[in-house]
Formats: structure tokens, C-alpha cells, sequence
């Protein structure tokens, strides 16, 4: 694993910087990353290796290369350079250097932070906080970035089981080394045959045995005298069938083992398979995947348990088996419940905030805006409307929050429902007269003779062109092409972090009754206008 024995600096303004290894800490180690800001590395003087950010093999470039577009590099960089800039993400990214035989040399913590622009490093994590207090399950995801989201929970996503088995990798393989040199037996009892001077112990067995033969009588008969003056020959002497031990392997503790061994097994070659379509490598927003060395990775574990099947204990177990008897010596030996503990951890599935130790995948930062959106409005109908009851539902990556009471009115917000396309014939529920759509959030409501449904799409942009973009990408079309059963929109409005002061025409109260449409200002440290809850339930 790691050796520790290289070094990776960054190129700061005021020279090389020198990096910290091993594992993030609360703030992560080594800040001054931030979101879509190109950064240059480089590695040991005089070492021919190369680095992997999440698993991602980077190009090295020359020393004019890396100071294009930051102006001249100042300080010696004798070592392999590297130039890279995070994505759309915010959060712990791993990097780590590996030599030509895929050794890997040292493991480092880097700590991105949000584009400024749209949030700062408190209000993202603000946002993070808030989703995590929801659901957890809407953070997971696939990008570079980590977040300390836990091991409890049900979600099922690839990279989480990739990530947890990968950072016990180290600890699998010394708790099955102490295991082996300390293995666990058991005493089982035997017949033998053994000469008269070496019976210690017999039985009633050992008695009917001997009444058989003549020259174990003759032994008996005269015990205190030499069997040879009597019976002749000692190796033609009698042997007395006598109860024993023996210590053997095939113990309850070793099958648990052993299952536990299988288990990992199966885990490493279900996660090859996985991983074997990385997916999203045609969006701009996301960051691609490269699955090839995190196979190398699972090949080396499966390797590696599959050679400790092959010794001693675990050759010794006739079978894998899980019984009460095995948890039970398990628990009792320290050796074994550190091994179970640890693989138990390694195989456990989905992420909560009960335990905050693994790092694990996480969404792009837009889509962390967009949870948020989610959770954050879905608070506000909550506190708008008391009287309703709420309860929430999720089916396969749709989400939904919905409010009713005894009279008859509901409140319904949705997250990540699909329009599909009708070819013009009305449906009920949400369909598009044109393309597949499928907007961030859809609020309908039904209350007394009040019914309608408005769409809010959430854009992580600032900029003045890029809202407008997004006005035009999203707002305009869902207005336009959305329909719940025959109605159409009364409202379509882009949620984003903050709108500049060239853009203020679109939140005014007046141009989105006149029109429709415009957008909102949310983010943890900005709530949503006075006007919002009248426009979007429909009031008067």
C-alpha cells in the first residue's frame, strides 16, 4: 500500500507548496483547491511515477505548459508535472501517486471548495447539512469529491461499495495476517491405538477391546511385569483401543471466517461488473469516470482473499457456513471479531449521518444546489402550511413531498419527475407536447376551487448570461411544453443562488404576475420573497 516515501507539491503564489499525506480531517488537509480553477502539481524529483485523481490517470505537461495560464513558474519543479482542475464539485478528492508496476507510492487529501460566486465554503456545506438532515440518499453520487456521509443507511450506489471496501483494504489484509499466525482451533475427540505404556486413560471401550485379544489379557494380568517376557516380541505386543483429542481447524470460527472471506469475494467481482460502464461521460457538467485502475484495485483484494483462502485456517473449513455457534466463538476471540468487524464494515451498504468516518462519493455541486432546493422548499410548505399532514416518497429517483387534510386540499411538490412525450394526447399527470422533459420541481396544489401546478428549476448560476441562458434553456420551454392533465403552468420560475443587480427585473413581484415567469434568489442565507407562497399555492 501506501509508502509514504513521495511527496506531491501545488503551485502557489508564492511558490511550490509542499502537500500533506494520509487521511482529511475535519477541514481537509491541504486547502487553496477551488471548483473549475485549473491547479498545478508536481511530483518527487528524480521518480518516474505517475498521479490519479480519483482513479483518473492525469497527462503530465512540461513546465511552460503548466505556467500558460498562471504566468511564469517560479521554484525548481525537477519532478513529473501535472496540470488539473476540478469540475462541477466541492469536497475531499483523493489523489495518489503510483509508480509503472501500479505501486502506490503515497495517498494525499486535496480540499475543494465552491465557486465563491455562486456560495461560499459555509453555505455549501450549509446546504449539505440540510440535505443530510433529510435524506442522505440525495447526496450520494458519483463525482471526485467526498463527504463524510456514513455506512447506515439503505441507498445502494456502486461507488459507495467500491469507496468502503477500498479504505479497509489495509485493514483486511492485517487482520487476516494475525489470524493465521494465531489461528483458532478446537478439540475433538478420537480412538487410538496405543501400546500398554503409553494408555493414560481408558474406557469401557478400551475394556471389551481388550477381553478380545489374548496378549492385552496377559498384559493386564501381570501389569507390573515386562509384556516382552511374556508375549514375546514388543512390536507384535497388544495395542489397546484408547479415548483421545485432537486439535483441528474445522472449527465454527474459521466456517464464519471463511464466509466472511467468500462474502468479500463476491463483493469485489459484483463491484468489477459494475463498474464496468461509467456512464455520464457525454455530459459537461459532470466529471468522467475512469472504472479501469479501481478494477485493477478490486482484482488485487479478490487476489488477495482468494491466497488466504488457500492457507491456513481457512483451508482447514470444510465449508462456509454462518451459525450462531461460530458468531458466538467470533465474538469471543479478539483476533476473529476484528476481522468481522472490519469486513462486516467493508460490506455494508447505503450512508447515513449515524456514522461520519467513510468518505464517500458525492453529487456535482449543481445538484447539490438542487437537492437543496427540494428539501428547502419542502420546509417552507411545511411552515406555510401547518394544518396539512405531510409525508414524503421516493420512487427510484423521483422524489415527492405532499400535504393533505380532511377537506380535501393537497399540496404536492415533486423532484425529478419526468414529462413524457404524448405525441399531443392529453394524460393525466405531468406530460410534455414535445420532448421528454424532466424539470427539477413541479408544485401543484389543490385547495377549494383552487387547483394548479408551477415549475421551479434550479440553475447554480450568477453570471448575467448564464441566468438568461438558463431562462431561455429551461424556464421558457417547461412553461411552454409541460402540461398536468389539461392545465398549463401558471408559473415557471429559475431558483438560483443570487441575482446580480442587472438581472433584478426578473424577481420583481410585478414582471413574473404580468408574465408568468422570472426568477427567485434561494440559498441558505437569502429566503425566498414575501410574494413566493401566494403565487406558488395559487392565492389570491
Amino acid at each position: 500500500m501506501d509508502g509514504g516515501l513521495a511527496t506531491l507539491r501545488v503551485l502557489a503564489a508564492t511558490g511550490w507548496r509542499e502537500l500533506e499525506s494520509g487521511t482529511p480531517g475535519p477541514a481537509g488537509p491541504n486547502p487553496g483547491f477551488r471548483e473549475l480553477l485549473p491547479a498545478t502539481l508536481a511530483g518527487p524529483p528524480g521518480v518516474d511515477c505517475r498521479l490519479l485523481i480519483d482513479d483518473e490517470e492525469l497527462e503530465p505537461v512540461t513546465e511552460s505548459d503548466a505556467g500558460a495560464d498562471r504566468g511564469p513558474v517560479d521554484g525548481d519543479a525537477d519532478g513529473p508535472m501535472w496540470s488539473w482542475a476540478p469540475g462541477f464539485y466541492a469536497g475531499a478528492v483523493r489523489a495518489e501517486l503510483i509508480d509503472r508496476t501500479d505501486r502506490s507510492l503515497g495517498t494525499w487529501w486535496l480540499d475543494v471548495s465552491p465557486d465563491p460566486r455562486k456560495a461560499g465554503s459555509e453555505i455549501f456545506n450549509a446546504m449539505v447539512e440540510t440535505i443530510l438532515d433529510y435524506d442522505e440518499a440525495l447526496l450520494v453520487g458519483e463525482e471526485p469529491a467526498r463527504g463524510r456521509l456514513g455506512a447506515l443507511g439503505d441507498h445502494d450506489n456502486p461507488h459507495i461499495l467500491f469507496e468502503r471496501l477500498r479504505r479497509r483494504e489495509g485493514d483486511l489484509d492485517r487482520a487476516v495476517a494475525m489470524i493465521q499466525r494465531e489461528p483458532a482451533s478446537v478439540l475433538r475427540p478420537r480412538r487410538r491405538f496405543s501400546p500398554f505404556r503409553a494408555v493414560r486413560r481408558t474406557d469401557l471401550r478400551t475394556v471389551r477391546a481388550a477381553v478380545r485379544q489374548r496378549n492385552a489379557c496377559a498384559v493386564l494380568q501381570h501389569g507390573c511385569g515386562r509384556s516382552s517376557d511374556l508375549v514375546g516380541d514388543v512390536a507384535a505386543g497388544p495395542y489397546f483401543d484408547v479415548p483421545a483429542v485432537e486439535r483441528r481447524q474445522d472449527a465454527p470460527v474459521n466456517r464464519c471466517a471463511l464466509y466472511l472471506l467468500r462474502a468479500l469475494q463476491r463483493r469485489c467481482r459484483h463491484l468489477s461488473r459494475a463498474l464496468e460502464d461509467p456512464g455520464q461521460r457525454g455530459s459537461a457538467t459532470r466529471t468522467p469516470l475512469q472504472a479501469r485502475h479501481r478494477r485493477k484495485i478490486l482484482e488485487r483484494i479478490e487476489r488477495k482473499l482468494r491466497l488466504a483462502e488457500r492457507r491456513s485456517p481457512f483451508r482447514d473449513a470444510k465449508r462456509p457456513e454462518l451459525t450462531s455457534a461460530g458468531l458466538t466463538a467470533v465474538a469471543a476471540h479478539p483476533l476473529y471479531a476484528r476481522l468481522w468487524r472490519v469486513g462486516w464494515k467493508a460490506l455494508r451498504r447505503g450512508a447515513s449521518r449515524h456514522d461520519l468516518r467513510d468518505l464517500l462519493p458525492i453529487t456535482p455541486s449543481w445538484e447539490v444546489y438542487e437537492s437543496w432546493c427540494f428539501v428547502e422548499i419542502a420546509g417552507l410548505l411545511k411552515r406555510w402550511l401547518p394544518e396539512l399532514e405531510w409525508s414524503r416518497r421516493r420512487e427510484g429517483g423521483c422524489w415527492s413531498w405532499r400535504g393533505r387534510d380532511g377537506s380535501g386540499s393537497e399540496v404536492a411538490l415533486h423532484y425529478q419527475e419526468t414529462a413524457r412525450r404524448t405525441n399531443g394526447r392529453e394524460r393525466s399527470g405531468l406530460w410534455s407536447v414535445s420532448k421528454e422533459l424532466r424539470p427539477d420541481l413541479v408544485l401543484r396544489w389543490k385547495r377549494g376551487q383552487r387547483r394548479g401546478f408551477g415549475i421551479l428549476d434550479a440553475k447554480y448560476r450568477t453570471g448575467l448570461d448564464s441566468v438568461l441562458r438558463g431562462m431561455a434553456e429551461s424556464a421558457h420551454p417547461y412553461r411552454d411544453a409541460l402540461r398536468w392533465g389539461s392545465a398549463r403552468p401558471d408559473v415557471s420560475l429559475l431558483l438560483v443562488p443570487r441575482v446580480s443587480g442587472g438581472l433584478r427585473w426578473l424577481a420583481e413581484e410585478s414582471y413574473v404576475r404580468s408574465h408568468g415567469i422570472g426568477a427567485v434568489a434561494l440559498r441558505p442565507d437569502i429566503g425566498p420573497p414575501d410574494w413566493l407562497r401566494g403565487l406558488v399555492l395559487g392565492e389570491a
